[in-house]
């Protein structure tokens, strides 16, 4: 199209780094140091790579510390002597002391001690760095230096000369996917390599050839022309659709690149739109002009090729007929409307098109809520006719109930109570009647649960659900009236079957925790109309259920008995209380036989005083008429 275009590359070179470290090695020492095991001096190469991949070099130079041994030579009188680091020498022979060097190797102090007469020899030599350690005496040498060793009368000198072995680094670039010729030598890829040559002295030396490879980059272009146009790509002018390749070399290293074209060559297009709006949406957007009634527009475009396009507008406006319902549910409740599931107050908007009759149709749903009636609680009544039915009181809010759904639990169920489903209720109390009782088998007093539900004409349906629970108290016949002062439970036989191990007695609601028995006495007496019941727990159980209440009434049974005692259980310290309708004595017996205390009684009532020690006694009664009675007392 002869268009300039630039090509702009932000080149970041990361650095490479080159880490020296030195470390001395004593004679005889092994060091290891990043896996490798060292135990003579030398330098060594380690490589690694940084954060941005590029190659790093550490570079450990190991140095020779020598242990050094200083020797020296000289000769005593017989009858002399001799001063040697602080030591008074006498008699000629070889003396050693040791000290440590800055580099932490010993280093000896040797004394050759002679009479008179000593023989030297000297000598010279030359090695390489790569021929260390040199021997000499037993001892390995590693650097340049005189050294001396004496033996017996005898000295020896060694001037040692080290020839250094040396590393030339060299830097090598080869392009991805060519081969570098350095030294005879063949390299395909990025790397360290060494090669090694002699100096002018005989030493080995060492090239450190770092290569470097550098990668070959492939440019994609796009271009579009439009028919019979021309591109120029390199030194060729391109007419046809395709893809195209070329090879350019970059100016910094001179490795080969490659610059592919994606060319396409575009012809004039016709587009078609078919779109529909409402009549009372706004003015459909086309082209920059804004059109509300049906028919086809045309507008003329470039394509992404440039080439000149033709955009047609099929627009369509659709008559449409609104329709408007209202829905009331009760909270909670969903509706169903154009596929969605409702549950919120509001207005929900639903469009359809017919495209055959040019018609739309806008459906506008309003949903309302009624509210539901709502449980807040629920009480058992005080009401207890010896449990032919319970009564519940309902507290609500909303509007008022019309019927009400009750359903049991499975233990419920199995004592005999039934579910009920939308009963007429009036009213707040609710019913429930005890199950009938069959084959002398009396109703389980117990605690059951039930789940209560009430319902209302305009919500028949309400979710709101109560779960509680109502007692089933024992009948007050399974007490006796004995007295004025005395109310007794029926034992197993005739209380339905029951054996308890846990009471609870309460007179007018107020316990007495004097009772902890089967029965209750009221020492004082008790009053017609006052109320007693118990809470009784049977055996193997952790909770009580209670009785309905006895009302005491006129004590008349002592027309029928002409002499009664009570209590036969009885604390120490307390009385005995006797009535009768005559006059008589008493006599108290022990179980075996003897007299405890005897005297004389006045009608009605009457009272003796119980033994101070506890056990089983016999109390004989005696009427003026011969009327006798006995009664065992258990004093405890």
């Amino acid at each position: 199209m002869g268009v300039d275009s630039v090509y702009r590359l932000a080149l970041t070179v990361h650095p490479s780094y080159r880490f020296t470290e030195n470390i001395y090695l004593c004679d005889g020492m092994e060091v290891d140091v990043y896996g490798r095991h060292l135990t003579r001096p030398g330098t060594y190469y380690d490589t690694l790579q940084t954060v941005t991949g590029c190659d790093s070099i550490r570079q450990l130079i190991v140095h020779y510390a020598p242990q050094y041994l200083i020797t020296k030579r000289d000769s005593i009188n017989e009858s002399g002597v001799y001063q040697f680091r602080n030591r008074i020498l006498t008699q000629p022979g070889i003396y050693f002391d040791s000290l440590v060097t800055v580099s932490g190797c010993d280093s000896v102090y040797k004394l050759v001690l002679t009479n008179r007469n000593n023989y030297w020899q000297k000598d010279q030599l030359t090695i390489c760095q790569s021929q260390t350690p040199y021997r000499f005496f037993g001892r390995n040498l590693y650097e340049s230096g005189t050294y001396y060793e004496f033996r017996r009368d005898s000295t020896y000198q060694l001037e040692l000369t080290v020839l250094p072995s040396y590393e030339i680094p060299v830097y090598l670039e080869i392009c991805e996917g060519s081969v570098l010729t350095y030294r005879d030598k063949q390299y395909f890829d990025k790397g360290i390599y060494y090669d090694s040559l002699l100096t002018r002295a005989g030493c080995d030396s060492v090239f450190k050839i770092v290569v470097n490879r550098i990668p070959s980059y492939q440019v994609d272009i796009t271009a579009s022309i439009c028919d019979g146009q021309q591109y120029r790509f390199g030194n060729r002018l391109l007419t046809e659709q395709g893809v195209y390749y070329d090879t350019i070399s970059t100016t910094t290293s001179g490795c080969d690149s490659i610059m592919r074209l994606l060319l396409t060559v575009g012809s004039p297009q016709q587009i078609e739109t078919y779109d529909t709006i409402c009549d009372y949406d706004p003015a459909y957007l086309f082209d920059g002009n804004r059109y509300h009634a049906t028919g086809t527009y045309t507008a003329h475009h470039f394509s992404r090729t440039g080439c000149d396009s033709i955009h047609l507008l099929h627009l369509t406006v659709l008559t449409t007929v609104h329709i408007d319902t209202t829905v009331y549910v009760c909270e909670g409740e969903t509706y169903e409307f154009a596929g969605r599931r409702l549950t919120d107050e509001g207005t929900y908007i639903d469009t359809i098109r017919d495209f055959s009759r040019s018609l739309s149709a806008v459906r506008a749903l309003y949903l309302r809520h009624i509210s539901p009636t709502l449980i807040t609680s629920v009480s058992q009544q005080e009401y207890c006719d010896d449990m032919n039915r319970i009564l519940l009181e309902v507290t609500y809010s909303g509007p008022e109930p019309t019927a009400y759904s009750l359903r049991f639990d499975a233990y419920a169920r199995s004592h005999g109570f039934e579910d009920k489903s939308m009963q007429p209720l009036q009213g707040k109390l609710i019913a429930i009647d005890l199950p009938a009782i069959t084959n002398n088998t009396y109703l389980r007093p117990d605690n059951y649960a039930y789940t209560l539900q009430l319902h209302n004409d305009n919500c028949p349906t309400s979710a709101d659900l109560y779960s509680s629970e109502f007692v089933v108290k024992y009948p007050s016949w399974i007490m006796e009236q004995n007295w004025n002062n005395v109310v007794a439970l029926l034992n197993s036989g005739y209380n339905g079957g029951y054996r308890f191990d846990g009471y609870e007695w309460y007179l007018n609601r107020q316990r007495r925790y004097d009772a902890t028995g089967s029965y209750l006495y009221v020492p004082e007496g008790m009053r017609v109309g006052d109320e007693v019941y118990a809470v009784l727990r049977r055996e193997g159980e952790s909770y009580g259920i209670a009785t309905c209440p006895l009302t005491i009434g006129l004590d008349n049974t002592v027309s029928r008995y002409p002499i009664l005692i009570q209590p036969s259980y009885q604390p120490q310290n307390r009385t005995v209380r006797i009535t009768s309708q005559e006059e008589g004595t008493w006599a108290l017996y022990s179980m075996t036989g003897q007299i405890m205390g005897q005297g004389t009684f006045a009608t009605p009532v009457a009272t003796i005083p119980a033994p101070d020690t506890n056990g089983c006694y016999l109390l004989r009664l005696i009427t003026g008429s011969g009327k006798k009675s006995e009664q065992k007392i258990m004093v405890y």
